[in-house]
């Protein structure tokens, strides 16, 4: 450890990658922040620091680092970017191209993951685990108003489906869903980006509402249906009914007030949703409560280097021999590796990036 007042963080993404995760300024007042780690080759610039954290688990080279650490003595951090879900767990296909499982297992010392469930559940594999909430999830305490009138916003995560199958039932609620509001003469508009899906339903671009963030759309909107993911529990927090469309059989983190399922719900479900019925809603509060009423960023942290206790984990060992120096005997492939990941970065957002991810969504749906 370093004879600073402040602890030293380094995190191994660059600072505008990490600007939607935490408030960086207030985690400055109590900590020494430094960014890009993972250009880093020579693991000695890695000791003046007393914790290092990254966030692309399928990163080799940040999983090297994290076992080199390891060896060090220096604790590493594993910071989730949203709320964790069973599909993206097994059926992520960049994951298993590369024989890995999302984040199973987590090699590092600790992790900051999103909501109360999620942490019960990486703490039974003996991880320090703390809890958070992404910026990006709530933009502070402020709630967005509640839209007037009757809107419902249909919207999907950004992934929202892993293999063809779980596209062809997310298409077919989708369209029940739209179907059960037409017949109800209910107000709706879109939010989906996929272009597949776009073209199964047959969605005009002017009742697609793509442009701005998702808590600006939300704004126009009194009720949401959606795939669970970040986005549902966003929606929750700013206080609006919302109805998750249930489409797989896996666990899920946290439940929304009201689910889509096919062939049981009805048009009774619907009417109890857009009449925003009170029952529910409190069960909704209780989930926002359980998964937002969480200590700031910097207490987390302190908490979890305060459990810290220097071990030799069983957890890499399997992780190490089987998966990475099987596939990083290469420096080159692994800083590579790195500077594709800094120009994708820059480029997130922008139009270039999305016509990148529409033709990869291609590529994946015919698979």
């Amino acid at each position: 450890m370093n004879i600073h007042n402040k602890k030293r963080i380094l995190f191994l993404e660059d600072r505008q990658f990490y600007s939607t995760f935490v408030n960086l300024e207030q985690l400055s007042e109590t900590f020494t922040l430094s960014f890009d780690g993972g250009r880093f080759d020579d693991v000695n610039e890695l000791k003046n620091f007393d914790l290092v954290i990254f966030s692309i688990y399928s990163s080799y080279k940040f999983n090297l680092l994290v076992i080199k650490l390891k060896n060090l003595g220096i604790p590493s951090l594993l910071m989730f970017d949203g709320v964790s879900e069973f599909s993206n767990f097994l059926n992520n296909k960049h994951l298993k191209s590369k024989s890995m499982i999302n984040y199973h297992p987590i090699i590092s010392d600790m992790a900051l993951v999103v909501g109360h469930s999620a942490k019960q559940y990486f703490e039974v594999s003996n991880c320090l685990v703390g809890q958070y909430m992404p910026l990006h999830m709530s933009q502070g305490d402020k709630r967005i108003d509640m839209c007037k009138d009757t809107r419902v916003m249909i919207t999907t995560a950004n992934t929202a489906y892993h293999t063809q199958r779980e596209f062809n039932l997310l298409l077919s609620s989708l369209k029940e869903v739209i179907s059960f509001f037409e017949s109800m003469q209910v107000e709706f508009f879109f939010r989906i980006f996929d272009k597949s899906l776009i073209e199964e339903l047959n969605i005009d671009q002017d009742r697609n509402c793509l442009s701005g963030s998702f808590q600006e759309s939300l704004s126009n909107a009194s009720h949401v249906v959606t795939t669970p993911s970040s986005i549902s529990l966003t929606a929750m927090y700013h206080n609006r009914p919302v109805m998750h469309l249930i489409y797989r059989d896996f666990p899920s983190y946290f439940q929304s007030g009201w689910q889509y399922i096919s062939g049981v719900s009805d048009k009774t479900t619907f009417m109890s949703f857009i009449e925003s019925d009170e029952h529910f809603m409190k069960f909704q509060f209780k989930e926002v409560s359980s998964n937002y009423d969480v200590d700031d960023v910097d207490i987390e942290i302190k908490n979890l280097l305060s459990k810290y206790k220097y071990s030799d984990s069983s957890r890499i060992s399997e992780f190490e021999n089987n998966i990475l120096y099987k596939m990083l005997d290469s420096r080159y492939n692994i800083n590579f590796e790195y500077a594709i990941r800094k120009v994708y970065w820059k480029l997130k957002g922008t139009k270039l990036n999305k016509i990148v991810r529409n033709l990869r969504n291609k590529i994946v749906n015919r698979d």
